[in-house]
């Protein structure tokens, strides 16, 4: 006696394929975009690290609490005289 499952809904194979490299490459721009801003903030670019860590926010949807508070700090840098 065989039991087959109902097919599951859902796009067919490929554009799964397709989502998930989407995703992922999406998600490779996202984390450059921390890194940059983590080296950025290293060489006293705080105005440069801002740029790209508002960039992270943009690609990713928001920024997380932690990297709100790390922007507030790298925004008061930036106004004390930093680069």
């Amino acid at each position: 006696m065989s039991i087959s499952s109902p097919q599951s809904p859902g796009p067919p194979a490929e554009d799964w394929d397709a989502l998930v490299a989407l995703e992922t490459s999406r998600q490779k721009d996202i984390d450059a975009a921390f890194d940059r801003a983590d080296a950025c903030e290293r060489e006293g670019y705080f105005r440069l690290a801002l740029e790209w860590l508002d960039l992270a926010g943009e690609l990713s949807g928001g920024l997380s609490p932690a990297c709100r508070a790390q922007r507030n700090g790298l925004a008061a840098k930036a106004d004390a005289g930093g680069q």
